[in-house]
């Protein structure tokens, strides 16, 4: 597995990141989504159909990050993007 390092003007360039279609008020310029009720139904939903367009925000060791795929520990919310990242690319996205 490889592991990539991208800065998130970057990720959102590459990956584009979708506005939170529940949530009119949603953190991170309206594309974060929830870790419950509707907008984590949303998220599985979409994970269960399509797992490499979730990403998951999460309490980095330092700082907070993006990671790819969708994961609970330290979930701080979650990201679908309309692009998937590559079958066997962990990507890690740096925060500015």
């Amino acid at each position: 597995m490889t592991t990539i390092e991208i800065g998130d003007a970057e990720w959102e360039d590459t990956f584009h990141p979708i506005i939170n279609p529940l949530d009119s008020n949603a953190s991170c310029e309206g594309q974060m989504f929830e870790t419950y009720g509707e907008e984590l139904a949303y998220v599985l939903d979409v994970a269960k159909r399509e797992p490499r367009r979730v990403w998951t925000y999460v309490d980095g060791a330092k700082n907070p990050i993006i990671i790819s795929g969708y994961h609970v520990v330290n979930r701080i919310g979650y990201f679908i993007t309309e692009v998937a990242w590559d079958e066997g690319t962990d990507y890690n996205v740096l925060l500015d």
